[in-house]
């Protein structure tokens, strides 16, 4: 049915594992689903390749519309070299594709820390597989919405660009657009996207992948199951605006807002799209001010529309959520942003700020995107309980837009205050940090998200259920550590 509708499909797996089958038959030291971790050393063998190139080309030719196969070599190969690691893949991957019956597309996940000249050189040497073959990066880790500029790939970005400098001849840059920061509110940011593609469409890139690790599109089991407007069984199709947007403009960046708006109005059948659509683009903003402040690297140490920053410890009894003193403590991911120890230190040395985006700056901006949307949303007379629940939504990034700009304000406060002792900076964070501000934006976000969302398994937390509201008791701890006056973190 893909192939019929001109879709591409691929099988794309790590290494090195093998079918629970061959373990028990063949080899019991070897690395399958049941004895499964997928980071460690490898264990191959020469029948171990032989298994694999087998199944490589078995697949090819049972399956006659598979567009394609793909390869990552990171996983349990941590004891090989680099240039073991693609020594492996030639021996098994390309040399199965070479002797099957038919050719088939390649998509070369770029190694995690690897020359990568040692990829290229395999790649543009092999000959024998149709142009071009697709290198995926994953931009700027796993979290692509931090910004459209190209900071950071997946373990590190020294001597990245040797996969485009000098342009390739036999294959071509796809850019991984990992998604870990929303997985429940919709999200719509058509100027995003469009710089994104502006900023990384050059000659050498073959196109996105835009998706997700930690929540697969499936059923939703976010939205509470018995509201009368939901007329969606499937994340996919709730979130229809977003997989338009990343469509619609990765074949044409020219495409205007105007066609997203008439789709918009056509699903509500009222003339709301210019409006809601708006409304999306200036409280949307949000993930990328958070990451752009908030240093992360893999999944978990980020996720924007929880604020949380899980890293190795999942829920650990609240410490997810990011703290003031997280705040405080941690460096910007984006360069051209002052962390608020930096900011206050400049402050009090009397250097310029000018070069740089300041968290108060960043915070006032937050303000003022949290406003345009409420703005929009109140022009918008139309009250189906369908566009209730995008409002709701869109209330709900306004809400996180108000809380952020809050705890920066108070994070510049009390770090003031840290650094001078002036009593007044304290009384000023903690009044930021209660209600009506931070606090009360933090539970206005609790009432809108829980009159249609119910709790829901989120893998950052590990057994414990996301809701907003179970991070309340977090929030009025930064109330509580700004009150005590503690100048140690």
């Amino acid at each position: 049915m893909a192939k019929e509708r001109g879709i591409e499909t691929y099988m794309v797996n790590w290494n090195i594992f093998v079918s629970e089958a061959f373990r028990e038959h063949y080899d019991p030291q070897a690395i399958s689903d049941d004895t499964f971790y997928h980071f460690g050393d490898s264990y191959s063998t020469e029948q171990i390749k032989q298994y694999t190139r087998e199944s490589v080309i078995q697949m090819i030719e049972e399956y006659p519309d598979l567009t394609g196969l793909g390869i990552s070599l990171g996983e349990r190969m941590n004891d090989m070299t680099p240039e073991d690691r693609q020594e492996w893949v030639k021996e098994v991957y390309f040399e199965g594709m070479r002797q099957a019956n038919r050719p088939v597309k390649f998509i070369h996940r770029a190694p995690f820390s690897v020359d990568p000249s040692i990829t290229r050189e395999a790649i543009e040497s092999n000959g024998f597989m149709p142009e071009p073959v697709w290198v995926e990066v994953k931009f700027n880790w796993s979290h692509a919405y931090s910004s459209p500029k190209l900071l950071l790939t997946h373990g590190g970005s020294d001597g990245m660009e040797g996969y485009w400098k000098p342009a390739p001849e036999h294959y071509k840059i796809t850019w991984m657009i990992r998604n870990e920061d929303f997985f429940t509110l919709r999200w719509a940011q058509p100027e995003f996207i469009r710089e994104h593609i502006r900023e990384n469409g050059q000659d050498y890139v073959g196109g996105y992948y835009i998706g997700s690790e930690c929540i697969i599109p499936g059923v939703d089991y976010s939205h509470a199951q018995d509201s009368d407007h939901k007329n969606w069984d499937y994340l996919f199709e709730k979130n229809w605006l977003y997989y338009m947007l990343w469509g619609r403009m990765l074949y044409d960046p020219s495409t205007p807002d105007q066609v997203f708006e008439r789709a918009i109005d056509r699903q509500h059948q009222a003339e709301v799209g210019a409006s809601l659509l708006k409304a999306y683009a200036s409280v949307c903003r949000m993930p990328m001010a958070l990451a752009s402040m908030y240093s992360f690297t893999w999944d978990f140490t980020l996720y924007a529309e929880g604020f949380l920053s899980t890293g190795e410890s999942e829920y650990d009894g609240g410490a997810a959520f990011i703290s003031l003193q997280d705040l405080l403590q941690r460096k910007t991911f984006n360069p051209a942003y002052l962390s608020v120890s930096d900011y206050v230190s400049r402050l009090l040395e009397g250097g310029s700020a000018a070069d740089a985006i300041t968290p108060l700056q960043l915070a006032d901006t937050l303000e003022s995107d949290a406003q345009e949307g409420q703005q929009c949303l109140a022009s918008i007379s139309a009250e189906t309980p369908l566009l209730c629940c995008e409002k709701a939504d869109i209330e709900a990034w306004a809400q996180l837009n108000y809380y952020f700009a809050d705890k920066l304000r108070a994070a510049v406060a009390y770090e003031l205050y840290r650094r001078t002792g002036d009593e007044a900076e304290r009384e000023k964070a903690q009044r930021l940090l209660a209600a009506p501000h931070a606090a009360g934006h933090w539970e206005r976000l609790i009432e809108v998200t829980e009159s249609h969302y119910v709790e829901q398994p989120l893998m950052h937390l590990g057994r414990t259920p996301f809701s907003w509201g179970l991070f309340r008791p977090q929030v009025l701890a930064d109330v509580e550590f700004a009150a005590a006056g503690s100048r140690d973190l």
